[in-house]
């Protein structure tokens, strides 16, 4: 009998969120969940993404804004599938990836300069930058991945965001060994110590490295499949 009221009052506030076109929290399941709407252009919810988390933890504020981050992003893809009306499915497949590509070119090419000025004066970077850094040289220069930080910090020179901007991980040479770099030069980065790590270009980097897996990886398929 519990578990059919729970059940009822999950799917409520699912409703509640369609009717409302807001954002609806409840409690159920051994995990707080937030209801999430992708809305149309006028506004009306279409979908309901649910975020469920463990009860007990709170979302810090970077990850907060990181969700929305992406639920925006996700109506954005959302609006251009209703503009590009009949399309393959594996073009659907990749019009995320693709909106949130775009999204972190300009994300990236705003940040000051002397951010990656900052990045190239460490000495001995943390950790965590210096996994992000060996998994952007796996893309633009893979024979450096094993010297040292010292041999390869001046990647983040005046040119990198332009090669950021110009880097297009479904039109490389070798899609199949380009994923498998990329894919094990990320293996040891975990999420959760970048956002700890509190640098904002890390984390943009990080997001843009993750979708550069993701397409590269539908690129490699459709190679494989030629």
């Amino acid at each position: 009998m519990q578990s059919k009221i729970v059940f009822v009052y999950y799917r409520r506030y699912l409703y509640q969120c369609v009717q409302t076109s807001g954002t609806t929290m409840c409690e159920a399941y051994g995990a707080t969940h937030w209801a999430y709407p992708v809305r149309d252009r006028t506004g009306c919810a279409v979908a309901v993404v649910d975020l469920g988390v463990q009860r007990g933890i709170k979302l810090s504020y970077a990850q907060n804004r990181e969700v929305m981050r992406i639920m925006k992003l996700l109506s954005m893809a959302y609006h251009q599938l209703l503009e590009l009306r009949e399309i393959p499915q594996s073009e659907v497949d990749l019009l995320f990836d693709q909106v949130m590509l775009s999204e972190l070119r300009g994300t990236l090419e705003v940040l000051d300069a002397r951010v990656f000025a900052e990045l190239r004066s460490y000495v001995e970077p943390p950790p965590i930058v210096n996994l992000i850094t060996k998994a952007i040289l796996a893309i633009f220069e893979p024979e450096k991945c094993s010297e040292e930080w010292t041999n390869y910090k001046n990647i983040f020179n005046s040119d990198f965001v332009k090669r950021v901007k110009e880097y297009d991980p479904l039109h490389v040479d070798d899609p199949c060994a380009c994923f498998s770099r990329l894919s094990e030069a990320m293996e040891p980065i975990a999420s959760d110590s970048v956002l700890k790590d509190g640098s904002l270009p890390a984390l943009h980097l990080y997001n843009w490295l993750c979708v550069c897996l993701s397409l590269l990886e539908h690129s490699s398929r459709m190679a494989s499949n030629q």
